[in-house]
């Protein structure tokens, strides 16, 4: 009611009031009497409702119908931020963040590593033989195989590691306070996941293999671009030696 009419809606009692605002029949939840309820607006488009019980019957007036608004106003603010936050921050097609995003956040992590002397690794991971899927199967076939080794990504990351859509069918990987075991143990879940889930198309399953470069900030890194570039080189001889598989720089 509150969405569809665009205003608030205060109910003093619900067992006698309910009926003339919902048509799915009676009240029986006992938990509640009174209910107020105001409409989230951005844009002049209603996005939600910011609602409270109790147990209480005529337990709401006009000034707390007038502090709610209130309350929902700054809420509806704080959710279209939000919104235009992660439409700036995360890429559409996969829901990793994007390269920007990963530039200022390598940034941000190698200073961090710096100050507390801490171990911090790069992977850059690419899908085999991508434009010969796409080629083959059609663009759409590769948007789902660019979806599904994202959710892939997404399932193997720790709560602190940062993964972005690094270029067309390349993603990149942030891992701090990690050390290179750690890190390559990651890598190697992402890619054995990948290999043993074939992608479901109406051509029938696609086996998707990936190859990923690992890089484990030194010493001899004077900024975080070159610690990239390590990365970089270590996913071209992956590349060279075969594909699906993970090579470490510091094994170059």
């Amino acid at each position: 009611y509150v969405m569809s009419n665009r205003k608030p809606l205060l109910i003093g009692d619900l067992r006698s009031e309910y009926s003339l605002y919902s048509t799915d029949g009676d009240y029986y939840d006992s938990r509640f009497s009174s209910w107020l309820g105001i409409p989230l607006m951005v844009y002049d488009e209603v996005v939600g409702v910011l609602a409270v019980q109790t147990m209480e019957q005529e337990a709401y007036a006009q000034d707390d119908l007038e502090i709610l608004t209130t309350i929902a106003d700054q809420a509806a603010v704080a959710l279209e931020n939000a919104r235009l936050y992660e439409l700036a921050t995360v890429d559409g097609l996969t829901g990793l963040f994007v390269r920007r995003y990963f530039d200022q956040r390598l940034v941000e992590e190698w200073e961090r590593s710096s100050r507390y002397e801490n171990d911090m690794a790069v992977a850059l991971f690419d899908l085999d033989n991508f434009k010969r899927l796409n080629d083959t199967y059609g663009h759409q076939t590769g948007d789902e195989v660019l979806r599904f080794a994202a959710s892939v990504v997404r399932d193997n990351m720790r709560s602190f590691d940062i993964a972005a859509r690094y270029g067309g069918e390349e993603f990149a990987f942030i891992f701090p306070r990690t050390d290179e075991h750690e890190a390559q143990a990651v890598a190697e879940r992402i890619r054995h996941d990948l290999e043993s889930n074939p992608v479901e198309s109406p051509a029938g399953p696609i086996e998707v293999t990936v190859s990923i470069g690992l890089a484990v900030a030194t010493e001899a890194d004077e900024n975080p671009l070159s610690l990239v570039a390590r990365a970089d080189a270590a996913l071209y001889k992956a590349k060279a030696l075969g594909r699906n598989q993970v090579v470490l720089a510091s094994s170059l």
